[in-house]
């Protein structure tokens, strides 16, 4: 069996390095699943893998990739992660369910595909007690399921939003009880949010008041009116919580609720991006950011050029040096320094950098998206060993910086 093993990884690397006429991109993807799928022998299953990996990346770099390949790799992805739950290496798991649903988001693939796949992330996420990351996944699942009409998908991930948002929803509002008795207005506020988005999501989900969610609502109301300096946001908030509990709204009343909660809660929770550069074999060629930056020589625009060398230099010389601490083949996806955050992105030579108050879900998938978005347009096609001008940069990317992360700027400078 281990000789067979070997055999099969012999197999794999000839796939991926040989290229002519016959061997077509969906005949090497349908041996990969099959050997995949026949490899035993942990000794080899790892190697196996990680080609595989490496020779997915290389196809999203082509251009005019089909959406049935997509799919394809999408199931080789999900199988992969399936076997490395099976081996509880959950990490490496977690971040190929992670690649998987964004491909799925941004490829438009096979509904069915990645509502099971969603609904796999999940298993994996309550064997790791995650319920909070199994409640995204859920709601996630739940309005694919909802804009394709897939009825038998729509109650499994309903029953899973509703168990797990129970459970998140008290957990947050819990906390925000024993915050306000320590006189912590910010930390009471933010469990608040938390369990508002979680308790609105399950009624826009249920349209009804369960018990459960009415027990939350009460302990909303009880908590946010002893807070000091309530928002014009949050006294609507508690007025309409009220009007929760009398119990007598219709199923479109019970549904403008839930949505004007939880467009409270995402003006109030939505991460805020200072910064986004595009540096490319370490030369910055893209900036958008309406930060000032102190320095000697005065307040310096990092949209300015100045402004723009200097921060593109200064997160170079960090990542350079944060890289040669880590193993080669490992990605860095953070650098956390005091309130700031800097999220990375990267394809080939191309680096992704958003300078943001904290990372959330939304903000990292939009991210990958991004990415995703310039292949597909080809940019490496278009720009690779020419020379262009900042302009010319700029107006490729600019509308995928707008559709991307206009929302998270407290302003898009034009």
């Amino acid at each position: 069996a281990q000789e067979d093993d070997s055999a099969l990884l012999e197999f794999t690397n000839a796939i991926v390095i040989l290229e002519n006429e016959w061997l077509t991109l969906d005949w090497k993807l349908d041996n990969i699943e099959f050997i995949i799928q026949n490899c035993n022998d942990e000794m080899f299953l790892f190697e196996l893998l990680a080609i595989v990996k490496n020779f997915i990346n290389n196809v999203f770099l082509l251009s005019d990739l089909e959406k049935e390949r997509y799919s394809q790799i999408y199931r080789i992805l999900t199988l992969m992660a399936h076997i490395f739950v099976e081996k509880k290496v959950y990490q490496t798991a977690i971040d190929l369910y992670k690649s998987m649903i964004s491909i799925g988001k941004t490829f438009n693939i096979d509904l069915s595909l990645q509502l099971k796949g969603i609904h796999d992330s999940i298993e994996l996420y309550e064997i790791l007690e995650d319920v909070n990351s199994v409640f995204e996944m859920s709601v996630l699942g739940y309005d694919l399921a909802v804009s394709g009409n897939i009825i038998p998908w729509i109650v499994a991930f309903e029953r899973i939003l509703e168990f797990s948002g129970n459970k998140l929803a008290m957990a947050y509002i819990n906390g925000a009880e024993a915050l306000s008795w320590q006189a912590n207005e910010t930390g009471t506020r933010n469990f608040i949010i938390n369990s508002l988005r979680a308790m609105s999501l399950i009624l826009r989900a249920k349209k009804r008041i369960t018990p459960e969610i009415n027990q939350v609502v009460q302990k909303i109301v009880k908590v946010l009116s002893r807070t000091q300096n309530l928002t014009p946001d949050e006294v609507e908030t508690i007025e309409i919580l009220e009007l929760l509990k009398s119990g007598r709204l219709s199923s479109t009343q019970l549904l403008e609720c839930a949505n004007t909660f939880l467009n409270y809660c995402d003006i109030a929770f939505r991460p805020t991006v200072e910064i986004l550069l595009l540096i490319w074999h370490g030369t910055m060629i893209y900036s958008k950011s309406t930060k000032i930056i102190e320095t000697k020589q005065g307040s310096t625009n990092i949209y300015s050029k100045h402004g723009q060398v200097m921060i593109s230099a200064l997160i170079s010389a960090v990542s350079t040096s944060m890289k040669e601490t880590l193993n080669k083949s490992e990605d860095i996806k953070q650098i956390q320094h005091g309130s700031q955050t800097v999220l990375i992105e990267t394809e080939r030579e191309l680096s992704l950098f958003v300078i943001a108050d904290r990372e959330t879900v939304e903000l990292r998938q939009e991210m990958q998206g991004f990415m995703a978005d310039i292949l597909v347009a080809d940019f490496f096609g278009k720009f690779e060993g020419k020379l262009f001008s900042l302009d010319e940069y700029a107006n490729f990317f600019e509308p995928f910086v707008k559709k991307r992360f206009g929302r998270f700027m407290l302003t898009m400078p034009a």
